[in-house]
């Protein structure tokens, strides 16, 4: 069965760009707000894939003007369940934003049968994690079967602290980096909050 395509149709160019492992593309954003959520996504292991700036949704406001709204992104979910979402700085989500994106929800679901979720900053700005985020990004470029040892990935521990886990891997031969490419790929888990440093508990994934 052929893939279906999220379809990329918007009104105004954004500035921004963020190049996606996940959909193998480039996507285009507004803001840095934005792209931090793009970001974010990709570590979502619940999002299959998205797609910023999807289209443009023409319809009347409560004026009775014809007015234009682009959705931030849309999110298709592990399951293909899709979700249009806008993001916003939570200090600037005020009573009349919130009445004004309900009723965005509605138009919008009424006619593609997808909701509008808005998310804000607080919600995955979080601690550290952008940061991390961005770090651990590079090493989600790197091939894991090409770059860790099968034996290594075989004998991991359970539970073990970063520190620990570099002495292990230069006993493999392995640079004092792999711990990050086993984090950024998902086989240790960890709180993305938290700074990177020696003491961090790793947990490995079952």
């Amino acid at each position: 069965m052929k893939k279906k395509e999220l379809k990329r149709r918007h009104w105004h160019q954004p500035t921004l760009h963020f190049s996606s492992q996940k959909n193998r593309n480039v996507q285009w954003c507004e803001s840095k707000l934005e792209q931090d959520y793009l970001l974010y996504l990709e570590f979502d292991e619940e999002v299959a894939r998205y797609q910023s700036q999807p289209l443009s949704f023409v319809y009347h406001n409560d004026k009775g003007l014809l007015s234009r709204y682009t959705p931030d992104v849309l999110v298709e979910r592990v399951g293909g369940t899709l979700v249009f979402v806008e993001v916003k700085p939570f200090s600037r989500l005020n009573r009349h934003l919130r009445r004004h994106f309900s009723s965005l929800n509605l138009r919008i679901h009424g006619r593609y049968n997808v909701p509008l979720l808005v998310v804000t900053d607080d919600q995955f700005r979080t601690g550290l994690a952008i940061d991390n985020m961005r770090y651990l990004y590079t090493f989600r470029k790197m091939s894991l079967e090409k770059t860790v040892p099968p034996r290594l990935l075989a004998e991991l521990p359970s539970r073990v602290q970063l520190g620990t886990l570099r002495e292990i891997a230069s006993e493999y031969g392995c640079p004092p980096s792999i711990p990050f490419l086993l984090m950024a790929h998902g086989i240790m888990d960890f709180d993305m909050t938290k700074p990177l440093q020696d003491e961090l508990q790793l947990e490995r994934r079952q």
